[in-house]
């Protein structure tokens, strides 16, 4: 629907732009293409070849000589995926600089706090969450760490120096609404500066929920 509305913007831009040149001897050409995610709407606007009755161009004006059309390109890409479930909210780690941790922040989501929540994508598979560990562990400390407020996420022993900051998008869970959702981009960069930083294989994950911890 928002890639449809987009385009509706895109195409009443164009209408507007050939209604208002037509009457005043400019031709229009409007041209769509595909390039990735995004459509292209390609409109040229040229200036018709001076007549014997029209005032002649001045020699070299614009730098195309008399005669000559003048063009101008207006290209306005239609992002195709607006979606929350495939909008990043996270940033790419500065080269040198990994991330410490991750702090997913679900205010606004109600997700139940659990032992071993898991992080998850919007189709329900897992990014992170199952994972070998001491049941003791497990018990008194648990795999990620809950705080009611991004400053006391910064102030938590697992957060670092550098935390890599994710906003969920949804909730899931069986009985328990404890698996905050991120989007399709935020789960394959948080995977992919996993690797750099090992934050995910030292738990340092947290995350920031509404209410009582």
């Amino acid at each position: 629907m928002r890639k449809l509305m987009a385009l509706s913007v895109i195409l009443s831009f164009v209408a507007c732009t050939i209604s208002a040149t037509a009457e005043n001897g400019v031709e229009t050409n409007v041209q769509t293409s595909k390039s990735g995610d995004a459509t292209i709407v390609t409109v040229t606007v040229a200036l018709k070849p001076a007549t014997e009755s029209s005032t002649p161009a001045s020699p070299g004006a614009s730098g195309n000589g008399p005669g000559k059309p003048i063009k101008n390109e207006v290209v306005a890409p239609v992002p195709v995926n607006l979606s929350p479930a495939n909008t990043a909210s996270a940033r790419p780690s500065e080269p040198g600089k990994f991330y410490t941790s991750v702090i997913i922040d679900t205010t606004g989501l109600q997700i139940d706090r659990c032992m071993s929540p898991k992080i998850r994508r919007p189709d329900g598979k897992e990014v992170w969450g199952t994972v070998k560990v001491d049941y003791n562990f497990v018990e008194d400390v648990g795999i990620v760490a809950y705080a009611r407020s991004m400053n006391e996420a910064l102030a938590c022993p697992r957060c670092g120096s550098n935390p890599m900051i994710i906003r969920a998008i949804d909730r899931l869970g069986g009985n328990f609404k404890s698996d905050p959702v991120i989007s399709y981009p935020d789960a394959e960069l948080l995977l992919s500066e996993a690797k750099k930083g090992r934050f995910l294989e030292k738990f340092n994950v947290i995350f920031i929920k509404d209410g009582r911890l």
